[in-house]
């Protein structure tokens, strides 16, 4: 493939997505490193045509994110110096740091510049021999090199009014740390292909091998990443756990042996605190001795400052993967990218910029007022919905939910087995009238299964968070009267699989102390005429007859 087109084609991500369900028995959970790649994923709609069972979780590859934010207020306090020239990548301008920004430091007089490249930093500071010219270094092991090629060149050019304010970072000790954690939910990874195409795939391969997890080194396209997913769940389902180049296009497996050896030449390794990680040994590069000249930190007195996160964002749980930006109580309420309270709501790599720039913002935090999301792109061959597609279709003035249709197969036993899994990860939706919404236990996700007999029945617990997150609501009094019980709520859907419709209503309960957890969950097949031919793999004999339809009888869900 030779064109950018070629890498978003619609029916080639499609049929990436077909072959993945084909392939998958079970849940996966695998995280894509790289920013780069979760805004790919967010911005094409990756996550949505991959089936429900496989979940991907962000990572913490944003390098404006994870930088912490002691940096952000030293680097504020050294471009606030009438002698200084404070020189940044445009990202880091707008990050917020105790009690400013960058940009506003700017708008007070202070100069502030954006630029491309280390080098041109050095060049300012060449040209303004009587300023202070610093440079602010943060990034992964990408962009490590053009710093060091600017620390070797003002060494050897013997430039003394030029400085860094050095915060790199490595990836694989933060995977490591990652994988460390006691509540770590991650499989699989989908390594950063740049990093890799700078220090090349062979130390990952001690950290596949000891925690057994499959690492595939991935681009940024959309077919990239699908073809990455496709390569991780692979060795999942077969029981592998190495390290596979899917971004081989670009990535050696030695990666750039120049560039690491400007690195090693220039820096030496040490602890870095991430933002959202804490201290992580190994995990950050700092200037050897013979470079400590051009250390800002030592040079403006600014070593050993700490500085504590704020309470009401939560984007170290979104750096960790614990959380998606929609969960955070602040994302489009008092967090948005005008006004930022994290990083990750302000970088281009950031998640929670991805999905306030691609996806239903307005919905998900419940707002009114928020202005309409970004149109996301379309992969090329991907037919916008219009009043004939399920997506514009409604019945009785409720939209369908269209899941994929999987093939689900096997006994009532194991797909009741698969669907009882793909439940309990299902812990939670956020509905804009509702709010959060808890999505049931044990005992009532056993009770809706034990009702379940056809493949479409048990696939239909995949939409569960999509039905309670955005389905039409009806609010009544408890007809109990029970003392713990403010109001119950039903929220209806209608729900598509393949050609067959259903119509979906969760029964939520909510309790005097505010709380909101889904009791039952009905389905009701809307054309019973369909999917009736002999084999079908959608009708069980026992169920399907001519007046009910196989899910016309009520079950009971979280």
């Amino acid at each position: 493939m030779k064109y950018l087109d070629e890498y978003r084609d619609g029916e080639k991500a499609r049929e990436y997505a077909r072959q993945i369900a084909r392939l998958t028995t079970r849940p996966w959970s695998i995280m894509e490193v790289c920013g780069g790649q979760t805004h790919a994923i967010v911005k094409f709609g990756l996550d949505e045509i991959l089936p429900k069972f496989i979940t991907l979780i962000h990572g913490p590859g944003c390098p404006v994110c994870v930088t912490p934010l002691e940096f952000i207020d030293k680097a504020i306090e050294i471009a606030s110096r009438s002698d200084t020239i404070f020189c940044s990548f445009g990202d880091m301008l707008r990050v917020p740091g105790s009690a400013s920004d960058l940009l506003s430091v700017k708008a007070g007089g202070g100069d502030v510049r954006m630029v491309y490249s280390p080098t041109d930093a050095l060049k300012i500071a060449a040209q303004n021999p009587g300023k202070e010219v610093v440079f602010f270094a943060v990034g992964f092991e990408t962009t490590a090199p053009a710093t060091a090629m600017a620390a070797h060149q003002a060494a050897e050019r013997g430039v003394k009014n030029f400085s860094m304010l050095v915060s790199h970072v490595l990836a694989p000790p933060a995977m490591e740390a990652l994988l460390s954690s006691p509540d770590c939910r991650i499989q699989g990874f989908l390594a950063a292909g740049h990093v890799c195409a700078v220090m090349g795939c062979a130390e990952y391969a001690p950290i596949a091998a000891k925690y057994r997890v499959p690492i595939v080194v991935t681009g940024f396209e959309p077919l990239d990443i699908l073809q990455g997913v496709l390569m991780c769940v692979r060795q999942l389902e077969e029981g592998r756990a190495v390290v596979e180049n899917q971004y081989s296009r670009v990535v050696r497996p030695d990666g750039n042996p120049y560039a690491q050896e400007l690195i090693r030449r220039v820096f030496e390794v040490t602890a870095r605190r991430w933002r959202g990680l804490g201290q992580i040994p190994a995990s950050g590069l700092r200037l050897r001795s013979q470079y400590e000249g051009l250390d800002a930190e030592k040079r403006f007195g600014l070593a050993g400052r700490a500085t504590a996160e704020p309470a009401e964002c939560l984007s170290g749980l979104v750096l960790q993967g614990r959380i998606k930006p929609v969960e955070c109580p602040a994302f489009g309420r008092t967090c948005v990218p005008e006004h930022p309270l994290g990083a990750p709501m302000v970088s281009s790599e950031g998640a929670c910029a991805a999905y306030y720039r691609y996806r239903n913002h307005a919905l998900a935090a419940g707002l009114s007022n928020a202005s309409a999301p970004e149109k996301v792109p379309q992969l090329s061959g991907q037919k916008a919905p219009d009043s004939g597609d399920v997506a514009g279709d409604e019945l009785h003035g409720i939209q369908f939910v269209e899941i994929p249709d999987e093939y689900w197969s096997g006994s009532v036993k194991e797909m009741r087995q698969r669907a009882d899994a793909i439940m309990r990860k299902q812990t939670s939706a956020l509905h804009p009238e509702l709010g959060t919404i808890k999505l049931g236990s044990q005992k009532a996700r056993s009770k809706t299964l034990g009702h379940m007999k056809t493949p479409h029945e048990f696939q239909s617990v995949q939409a569960i968070p999509e039905i309670t997150s955005k389905g039409r609501v009806t609010t009544e009094e408890d007809q109990q009267h029970r003392p713990d019980i403010a109001a119950i709520h039903k929220v209806e859907r209608n729900l598509k699989i393949g050609e067959s419709k259903y119509k979906a209503k969760a029964i939520i309960r909510e309790t005097k102390d505010g709380s909101k957890t889904t009791q039952h969950f009905y389905l009701h097949r809307i054309d019973p005429a369909a999917n009736r031919k002999a084999g079908s793999p959608y009708c069980v004999p026992s169920s399907c007859d001519e007046n009910s339809g196989p899910a016309s009888h009520n079950q009971s869900a979280t």
